[in-house]
Parts: C-alpha cells; structure tokens; sequence
C-alpha cells in the first residue's frame, strides 16, 4: 500500500512537470490531430508512457486507483494529452502480458518503448439482420511501437494470448 502511495506521488510530480509543456502546446496538437514533438518529447522524459507496464518488463506496474489519478491529471492539463497517455501505457501492459516470451524480451531489452495499438471487437455482419454481431470469441488486440530509430522488424506469431478473448496478431518493431 505505501508502494502505491509513493508511487503516486513521484508520476503526480511529473505529471506537474510536463504540465507547462503539455498546456503551451494544447491547441497546437489539437490542430494537427496528434500531440505535437515537443508534448511527445516531454513525454518521453518521464516514466509516464510505462507507468501501467508490468516491473519485470521494466515498467511501474501502478494500481489502478494510480492509473485514473494519473489519467484524471493528465486531463486537467490536456485531454488529448491525457487519452493519448492512457493509450500508450496500457498498450506497453498489454503487449507485456501477451507476447511469448522470446519477443518480449526482445521488445523491452532496453525498457519499455511508446507503444500504440487498439483493442477491438472481432465482429461479424449478420446478412439477414445487415448488423453487427460480436462473436463469443471477443477482442483481438494489434499493437505497433512509434519510431524509435530507423531499423525496422515485424514479429507475426498468430495467436499469442494466454487468454482465449484476447490475441496479439502482429507486432511491428521500429529498433
């Protein structure tokens, strides 16, 4: 409990850090419908786009009460900033849980990279009804990693969930 107490005060900090950087620079990424290099950079000098991550892979791990507090500030300052943290660290936690082994390490050898990706419902059109039905089988989720440098692989492994809902299809690693 004190763990999670400490650690969120230390992400609080720097979510007050990059809280001047984030606010200049509001309605610019709100134009380019993306938050623009200088949020992003700010961003990236904080332990805010891996705080959800598990430790082993190199990450905070917080509780979820941390995780919407976090959230929750971030939105204070800058919805978009705020929505695009959320997508970022809990894609990190996602990718970590499900990835084999073997491409996990490779993935966060040197930390946890910003990560994006989406979870979404493998649904099927009904030709009777023309409307969507979501099979039993639920969600898929795809992840890519932003560009970190300029090599490029791509680790397809089929299914690679532990879970039978949720299934990691493809990975695309910029190293």
């Amino acid at each position: 409990m004190e763990r999670n107490v400490q650690l969120r005060r230390e992400l609080l900090a720097e979510v007050e850090a990059v809280a001047p950087t984030l606010a200049e620079h509001a309605a610019d990424s709100e134009g380019l419908a993306r938050l623009n290099a200088p949020s992003i950079e700010a961003l990236r000098k904080t332990r805010l786009l891996r705080f959800i991550c598990p430790e082993e892979r190199g990450g905070d791990e917080a509780d979820p009460i941390t995780q919407l507090e976090i959230i929750e500030a971030l939105a204070r300052i800058d919805g978009s900033a705020a929505w695009s943290v959320g997508i970022m660290a809990a894609t990190s936690m996602i990718v970590a849980a499900f990835l084999p082994l073997a491409s996990g390490k490779t993935i966060f050898a040197s930390g946890v990279p910003p990560m994006a990706g989406m979870l979404a419902s493998r649904g099927a059109r009904s030709p009777s009804t023309a409307a969507t039905v979501s099979p039993a089988v639920g969600l898929s989720a795809a992840a890519s990693i932003m560009r970190i440098g300029s090599s490029r692989r791509q680790l397809c492994q089929g299914s690679l969930s532990r879970r039978r809902f949720v299934s990691l299809s493809c990975l695309e690693i910029r190293l």
